[in-house]
Order: structure tokens, then sequence, then C-alpha cells
């Protein structure tokens, strides 16, 4: 009798050994595991990602959470769930299309609505509120290239940050060869004193680097006496530079300051997420080591809904590559893989850095698959 209850007990302890590995590794196989990784960590966010999705009317699949994690079929299952993830907040909360910048996108209907709501939940995922640096003596702080007026922030944000305690031995201002727009970046009359400063007959040949010049010089940070390089990025076959040709461009300088081990890159909110997500990227694929976290002040109207909503999509889609190697799905459905080529088939970027697996084909230097 006593061996029976012995007997039992063991099959009983074996059996709560085997659910709990079993609910382990389904809860590490499912949507709500990828979503840990992009660092929606927490009950309330992840509430708030679900009221967002409501409000524009996304319905996620959440197939991998419906069977039992036997593995290979819902390792395939979680990535169609990430897949339709990113593909349903490209459509939904980033709503840019080919070279179109920001201010050429209206918002969509649902983005009018309940946005007192809508603005609730974002904070609550970190796109609004002030994000200050963890580094505090950093041996550069980077401020990255935008419109005047958040160029301006920026800087004035790098003035702040040094009043209340931070110290840094170099400044670095990353900006490059985007042309001006008038009413975008300033009035023409603006545009046209500030080209006079430079020696510049017409205003229409200023960049955004010449703002940034223009906007450090009048600035109480260059009183500080700290060093300051200026990194000038061209816009080669592009439109413009972006954020990953100019951190490119930075990383050729950086190879010859290698004294330079600690930066704190300055952006604003809501594309802190988004541009560190891009950061990470470019250093990894050049194998750059250098510790680093992007910072910046808070969204600067928090009424732009649309603008704040589109720094999470365009955070949920660059972030892609980090969310799949840290799950480390093994995809094997064709049809999944072709669907994630055919989505980042025209950011050279985000591909290379897909995992291994899901680059079953050659990648041209045209953006365009072909048979290997």
């Amino acid at each position: 009798m006593k061996k029976n209850i012995k007997l039992s007990a063991a099959i009983a302890t074996i059996g709560i050994f085997l659910a709990a590995s079993i609910y382990e590794l389904h809860s590490q196989n499912s949507l709500n595991n990828a979503l840990n990784v992009y660092g929606f960590t927490k009950p309330d966010q992840k509430k708030a990602l679900n009221d967002l999705f409501h409000q524009a009317g996304v319905i996620l699949q959440r197939r991998s959470y419906s069977i039992p994690s036997f593995f290979e079929q819902n390792q395939n299952l979680l990535a169609s769930d990430i897949l339709h993830l990113v593909k349903m907040t490209q459509c939904t909360f980033t709503i840019r299309k080919g070279t179109q910048e920001r201010w050429e996108t209206r918002p969509l209907e649902w983005m009018l609505k309940n946005k007192e709501q809508i603005l609730y939940d974002l904070k609550i995922l970190g796109f609004v509120r002030a994000i200050k640096p963890k580094i505090k003596n950093p041996d550069a702080v980077c401020i990255l290239g935008a419109t005047r007026k958040r160029m301006a922030t920026r800087i004035g944000y790098v003035e702040q940050l040094i009043s209340h305690g931070l110290s840094t031995d170099h400044v670095i201002l990353l900006a490059g060869e985007r042309y001006v727009s008038a009413n975008i970046d300033a009035t023409e009359k603006e545009l046209t004193d500030i080209a006079k400063g430079f020696n510049l007959s017409d205003w229409r040949k200023l960049t955004e680097t010449h703002l940034m010049k223009e906007l450090y010089n009048s600035s109480f940070l260059s009183k500080n006496g700290i060093p300051v390089s200026i990194i000038d990025t061209p816009r080669g076959l592009l439109p413009r530079p972006t954020t990953q040709t100019t951190i490119v461009s930075l990383i050729q300088w950086l190879k010859d300051q290698p004294h330079l081990k600690n930066i704190v890159f300055v952006s604003n909110q809501p594309n802190v997420h988004y541009q560190d997500a891009i950061i990470k990227t470019v250093f990894h694929e050049n194998g750059m080591n250098i510790n680093f976290e992007v910072v910046g002040p808070a969204a600067e109207d928090e009424c732009e809904i649309k603008s704040i909503l589109e720094g999470l999509g365009s955070y949920i889609w660059a972030a892609l590559p980090n969310v799949l190697s840290s799950l480390k799905l093994k995809i094997t459905d064709n049809t999944i893989k072709e669907e994630f080529r055919e989505l980042y088939s025209g950011n050279p970027l985000i591909y290379e850095n897909l995992p291994e697996n899901l680059k079953a084909m050659n990648y041209d230097n045209e953006h365009r698959f072909h048979s290997s």
C-alpha cells in the first residue's frame, strides 16, 4: 500500500514537472513573449497595446496561443503572428508610404477619436514622456539631425542634462544633406537670413547640416568649451540621408576615435525607441562594440497623436530582427519566409539582419530577390 502511495506521488510530481515545462515552453513560443522582447513586459503595457489595436480595428491572429507548444508547428504560428502584428501596425500606425515625409501624411479617422485614451495608452508604452540617460558621464553626446525645430529641442535637452549634472568630453552633431523645406524647417524669410550667414545666395541651398551648425553656434552649449565634431552625411542616391546612413557615417568617423566607448544619442519622443532599434542594428551589422543609449525630451505636442503612433509603429517594424533573434525561432514554413522577405524587401538594413533561416535567397543591390 505504501509503495503504491509513493509511486502515485512520484507520478504526480513528474506530471507537475512536465506540465510546468510544457507551459514554460508554450509561453516562450507565444505572441505574449514576443511583446516582452519588444520591451512591453508589464500587464498595463499589454493592455495599452490591446486598447490601441482595438481602436485601430486591428485583430491579432494570436494563433500561437491556441495549441500546446509542439514545437516546429508552434514556432511557425508565432512567426505568422509576429508578421501579422508588424503588417497591421504599418497600415494603421505608421501610414507613411515610399519616400513620404512625416509631415506629408494625414491622420486616419480612428486617430481623431478618443484622443485622451489613445494618449494615455501611448504614455503607458513609453512613447510620450522624456527619456533620461542612465550613463551620467558619457565619452560623447551625439545629437541626431531632424527638422530645425526638433534639432533646437534636442540641443536644448542636452543643455538641460548638463545643467543637471551630466558631463561629457565631446559633442557630435550628426546631420546630413537633406535640403530644407520652407514652413517645415522655418519660414522663407528665416531661411533666407540663415543662408546669408553661410554666404549662400539662395535658401534652397541650405541643408540640415547648415541648420544644425546655426542652432549649435547660437546655443549656450557652444559656450561650454566642450570639443565638437560635425558629421555631414551625403544623401548619395537617396532623396535624403536616413538614420541608417548617418550612423554609418558616424561609424566611419568613430574608427579614428577609439577613446569614445560610451555614447548618449539624443533624439526626441516619440522617436527614441525607433532610433535605438536602428542604431542597434547598424552597430551590430558593422561589428561596433560601443556602449550606447538613446534619450530625448518629451513629445513636443501631445495633441499630435498621429506622429506618436507613427513612432510606435516604426519601432515595432525596426525592432523585428532583434525580436526574431532573441526568440531563436526556427521558421520552416516557406510561405511565412516569403512574406517576411516581401515586407522588408525595400530595406536592406533590416533584411540583412533578419535571422539566417529567413534568407534562403540571394539579395542584390537593387533590393530585389533572385534565385540562388
